[in-house]
């Protein structure tokens, strides 16, 4: 049971009888006739009745005309979805981004992009820095925004900005308000930082943690609750 069968059967019915519905639907009252009857073959019942010469629905058909009529504007509106993808600017975006790139400067880009593209429907969702490129790779995020260039090389990837470290402290901390030149000069201060959970690795943490140990500072405690 297809759409055209379905739309056949929808038009046989709103025009009143298999002549006028070839007519409508520009094909031969044979090649109707042939399609009802293919379809009431499937479903097992008849779908119309001959009552004083005029063609009108049975009780199966009266059944049938509600779901008949949803499939059909379904099959059109998938259709019509299809269509638009080949169309310049449209279709469906999903955006994968690390949680703390998702700020409010990427908001402003995102409403601008989509007030410039009504077309195009946007979809946000967070992630480690990973597991933006896992989801690229499966097919579940059309673009991601992580940390550092994923290195695999299955990905294509693209540096759009750089970001400067900066270390901050309480403002009673002894260092407040002061400069640091080198980070071994904060050997033995306490710090916070994105916990190392197992199975999914943090870009940014790793990275922190890596210039601690080129610097000579990795025995410093980290609190990796925040």
């Amino acid at each position: 049971m297809d759409s055209d069968a379905l739309n056949t059967f929808l038009a046989v019915h709103r025009r009143g009888g298999i002549s006028n519905a070839a007519k409508f639907l520009h094909r031969s009252q044979p090649a109707i006739s042939r399609r009802i009857a293919l379809l009431e073959q499937e479903l097992g019942v008849p779908l119309f009745e001959r009552v004083a010469g005029r063609t009108r629905l049975s009780d199966a058909g009266r059944v049938l005309i509600p779901y008949a009529k949803r499939a059909v504007a379904a099959a059109q509106d998938a259709e019509q979805a299809i269509r638009a993808l080949t169309k310049q600017n449209s279709g469906p975006v999903s955006l994968a981004v690390t949680g703390t790139l998702a700020d409010g400067r990427l908001s402003t880009i995102m409403k601008r992009f989509a007030r410039e593209n009504p077309a195009v429907t946007l979809a946000l969702q967070t992630a480690t820095s990973a597991e933006v490129s896992d989801l690229i790779r499966r097919g579940e995020a059309t673009i991601g925004l992580r940390y550092n260039t994923d290195r695999s090389g299955d990905l294509a990837c693209e540096q759009v900005l750089s970001e400067a470290l900066q270390v901050v402290c309480a403002p009673d901390h002894p260092l407040a308000g002061k400069r640091v030149k080198r980070l071994a000069e904060l050997r033995g201060e306490r710090w916070i930082a994105f916990p190392e959970t197992r199975g999914r690795r943090e870009i940014a943490a790793a990275h922190v943690f890596a210039l601690f140990l080129t610097q000579g500072t990795w025995r410093n405690r980290v609190d990796g609750s925040g």
